[in-house]
């Protein structure tokens, strides 16, 4: 019984003993095989950790994404009507250019009660002014006119101001991303209306290794190649991210692309190449 008993012990020893070889071998062939063998890639995939990687064939080359210059969200002002849609996805327009207008004609008319308000509340104030040097009223009277006037300003400023509310105008030269509304919609106060975006000068952004601080700077002229294109473009560095993500090690890197180039849109990536010192 003891004999059958220490066969069985025996042949459990042996065959754990052949498996922590079987499983030790990998690894081993890992750490002595050389970096980007077909060893060290075979000991990677079964789980072990191979030294000696090959470093990046270029280690100037990092990703980068074309972003718009500026995006923005144009809403509604004031609860009314769409009457007039000048733009659709994609389409190009200038600075200044009236891209939505609404129904405006309460506005408009609240805007023309206004002024006629100031104009009997100034009249009102120059006569008690000619009064009070006759001394037929007293110095009260002309102080209140006068307040009725400010504030007969006041109600003319602020009804100019929902009468301009009813044009909504480019604030730069650019494109329009995406349109959520339609002609003859209601918009309500603070609705999205238009995503638009800056695209005359399209930035850049990147994320770079730490280590290249010590000879990145600012102006600092590269070149990319854009996937999309095929193209090569200037561009040169316009800002440094202001800390490093102490993770991965890199920081963030911003720049410009040199002249204009219709052809490029914003999302498209590629990869820069920066001179090395």
């Amino acid at each position: 019984m003891h004999s059958r008993y220490n066969k069985t012990l025996n042949s459990s020893v042996i065959a754990f003993m052949l498996l922590c070889g079987g499983l030790l071998q990998p690894a081993m062939a890992a750490e002595q095989a050389p970096a980007g063998s077909d060893r060290s890639r075979s000991a990677s995939i079964l789980g072990f950790k191979a030294t000696g990687i090959a470093p990046a064939k270029n280690q100037g080359d990092v990703r980068a994404l074309l972003v718009p210059r500026t995006e923005s969200v144009l809403s509604s002002q004031i609860a009314t009507q769409i009457i007039k849609l000048n733009v659709t996805d994609g389409q190009r327009f200038k600075k200044g250019d009236v891209l939505i207008k609404f129904e405006c004609a309460e506005n408009r008319a609240e805007l023309a009660k206004a002024r006629a308000e100031l104009n009997a509340a100034s009249k009102t104030h120059q006569s008690n002014k000619k009064l009070l040097e006759h001394r037929a009223i007293n110095r009260l009277e002309v102080d209140v006119s006068a307040a009725n006037v400010a504030r007969a300003r006041g109600q003319v400023a602020l009804m100019n101001a929902r009468v301009k509310y009813c044009t909504i105008v480019a604030p730069y030269d650019g494109r329009v991303s995406k349109k959520e509304v339609n002609p003859y919609d209601s918009a309500t106060q603070g609705q999205p209306l238009l995503e638009i975006i800056e695209d005359a000068e399209l930035k850049m952004e990147m994320y770079v290794p730490s280590q290249w601080l010590a000879w990145l700077k600012k102006d600092m002229e590269f070149s990319v190649t854009i996937d999309e294109t095929g193209n090569a473009y200037t561009a040169r560095i316009t800002g440094i991210g202001s800390r490093v993500d102490p993770v991965s090690q890199t920081v963030a890197l911003y720049a410009l692309v040199d002249g204009k180039h219709p052809e490029l849109l914003a999302g498209m990536s590629g990869v820069a190449n920066f001179p090395r010192p």
